[in-house]
């Protein structure tokens, strides 16, 4: 029985920095990850979680949105 494939699986690998390895910075990573050179591994985990953090800070606000205030103008 043949399982659908719905897309290529990224094992356990981050999409937030994706690079694709076709070019040579890819490739690059790509060994760097694989043998786990120092410093360049750490230097991408920090990257990827300075890029995860980012992509996760948000805050509230009592004021409306651009958006909400530019709708309340025009009425």
């Amino acid at each position: 029985m043949r399982n659908p494939i719905f897309g290529k699986a990224s094992g356990f690998t981050s999409d937030i920095d994706y690079i694709k390895k076709a070019g040579l910075l890819g490739k690059a990573l790509a060994f760097v990850k694989k043998y786990q050179i120092f410093p360049f591994k750490q230097l991408l985990d920090l990257r990827r979680r300075h890029a995860l953090e980012k992509s996760m800070q948000y805050s509230f606000s009592s004021e409306p949105s651009p958006v909400a205030q530019a709708q309340i103008a025009h009425k």
